[in-house]
């Protein structure tokens, strides 16, 4: 027989604490999970502070006042991070439960939950409607209106009281709002842009292309008679800045999803909020994508980054040489770690090794020394990470004492400053590309071009123009396919769905529930010192 307090049984660790009794410990995530998941379809805006202190909970499973959250997880009721359960991968941003390992979850909105004749599942379990003490009791016990048990094979969430409360509150407008930045006449997209420095011109011509294309679709009727409105939030100085605007846009700017944002420096950080908050983010432009271990849910890149293009070249580079004896050199101030990391896995994966691994800090390495132990290891292949002018050092000295192996480079490079190198690696410097002029093809190329001309583009940044197009041109295709009864989820399900998408100026895009890179891998690129143009050097890399 249950107490009338939910806590009474319960003893306590802390001031606000409560911890389940032992054997009610299993269920309550099964409830809880499915409970918290359907937050993203709450606009933001329309909720109290405890609601979206609740919404806060439920996406992340932390506590906005820093409390922690545990679950209790097995028989054993093994104890674990509450973050490290999220409720999401479990019932879905809509509530209504994503079958995953045999289980089954149950449709948790509030309106199914408090249904006045009660609720039977399909293990014939029955229970009458949920009240919010009752819930509050499931969560911490795992047990329902009933008193009967929930499935043992989910863990329970222990928090505060405060916390407690919050989420509650959360839970009774679940299933009762639509997605935020959807309305029956439209559809806001918002997007993330400098205001100032050397990337605002590319920015700009990234929005440009953005809301011609917008414009394009929406005196075509729109999606589902809905028009599609481009928020355009602009950061200024700052390394936080970018983080600090994408989350006002998030919390207050009432947008459905984000597209074809610039924020060089800070993607880590805003691909973590957005895939905290759920919120869809479609072809980010940028050269670090998240580690691609790391399995996103609402991030999808049109392009590789940094990391996938570092693979591509160790690819390349036995394709070339078999057997390469390869040496990664890179300035330890400018470079990130998780590249250099993804060259050696590369490497281990064709049963090879770095021969030497050298950092070099201030932007210019000692060139006579690294040259030395390079050349003396037997190095064949270099994979430089640093600025034409460290690369220019090195190469100079390698002329000088005649050696001269195959140079990889990832990312784009600048023209002027490669074919200024020595004379001796005409054809020995390799780069690798995300995009190359005969991505360019087909209809999908003609309507950009088009497009541009219609609009009078600028004929400057035509790489960030391309690619915002690209993302662009993939939510219209995951918007479409997602349907009338639009939601965030339903959209990251129809862009998962994508398959060799022809976007007409990129390679073709494709996306898994493991995949969230669309044109995953590199061109490869060869420099021709003689000429001074570029040339491919083989076919399209995805690393294997």
């Amino acid at each position: 027989m249950m107490n009338k307090s939910i806590y009474q049984n319960e003893r306590r660790e802390g001031a606000g604490h409560t911890i389940p009794r032992p054997l009610c410990l299993i269920a309550a995530v099964f409830l809880c999970a499915g409970l918290l998941c359907s937050a993203s379809l709450s606009a933001a805006g329309s909720l109290t502070p405890q609601e979206k202190r609740g919404r806060h909970i439920y996406i992340r499973t932390e506590s906005p006042s820093g409390e922690k959250i545990r679950a209790y997880i097995g028989k054993d009721l093994m104890e674990a991070p509450g973050s490290a359960m999220p409720c999401a991968g479990c019932h879905g941003m809509d509530g209504l439960g994503r079958p995953e390992s045999g289980v089954i979850p149950t449709n948790v909105t509030w309106e199914h939950m408090t249904k006045p004749y009660g609720v039977r599942h399909e293990s014939g379990r029955t229970h009458p409607p949920y009240t919010g003490e009752t819930l509050a009791r499931s969560i911490a016990e795992g047990i329902d209106p009933a008193g009967n048990r929930l499935d043992p094979s989910m863990p329970l969430y222990l928090l505060s009281k405060q916390d407690m409360a919050d989420l509650v509150a959360y839970m009774k407008r679940l299933g009762s709002l639509s997605d935020p930045g959807v309305s029956p006449s439209g559809i806001r997209i918002g997007t993330l842009l400098p205001s100032h420095g050397q990337l605002t011109g590319a920015g700009a011509a990234m929005r440009a292309a953005v809301e011609a294309y917008f414009m394009e679709i929406n005196q075509q009727g729109g999606l589902y008679n809905r028009r599609l409105e481009l928020v355009a939030a602009e950061y200024g100085a700052g390394a936080t800045a970018p983080v600090v605007k994408a989350r006002t846009m998030i919390e207050e700017g009432d947008v459905f999803a984000l597209a074809a944002g610039l924020f060089a420096g800070a993607e880590g950080e805003v691909a973590a909020l957005v895939e905290a908050e759920g919120v869809p983010f479609i072809g980010p432009l940028t050269l670090f994508p998240q580690d691609p271990h790391t399995l996103n849910n609402a991030t999808f890149y049109v392009f590789s980054g940094l990391g996938d293009q570092a693979r591509a070249l160790v690819d390349y580079a036995t394709q070339r040489q078999k057997r390469p004896a390869m040496a990664v050199v890179y300035d330890s101030t400018g470079t990130r770690h998780g590249i250099i990391e993804a060259a050696r896995e590369q490497l281990r994966k064709h049963g090879l090794a770095a021969v030497s691994v050298i950092g070099f800090g201030g932007g210019r390495p000692d060139a006579a020394r690294t040259v030395r132990e390079l050349q003396q290891a037997g190095v064949d292949s270099l994979l430089f990470f640093g600025s034409p002018e460290a690369l220019k050092s090195v190469l100079a000295e390698a002329d000088r004492v005649q050696w001269q192996p195959l140079v990889l480079l990832a990312g784009a490079q600048s023209a002027k400053e490669l074919f200024a190198m020595p004379l001796s690696f005409h054809e020995k410097i390799v780069l690798s590309s995300p995009t190359a002029p005969s991505d360019l093809h087909g209809p999908g190329a003609v309507e950009f071009a088009l497009l541009a001309e219609k609009y009078r583009l600028s004929p400057d940044h035509k790489a960030a123009q391309i690619s915002a197009y690209a993302a662009a041109r993939i939510l219209v295709e995951g918007l479409k396919s997602g349907g009338r009864e639009l939601t965030r989820e339903k959209l990251v399900k129809a862009l998962e769905g994508l398959y060799r998408f022809e976007t007409g100026v990129t390679p073709r895009i494709s996306y898994a529930p493991n995949r969230r890179t669309g044109a995953l891998g590199a061109h490869i690129i060869t420099v021709d010192l003689v000429d001074k143009t570029f040339r491919p050097a083989g076919d399209w890399i995805t690393p294997r």
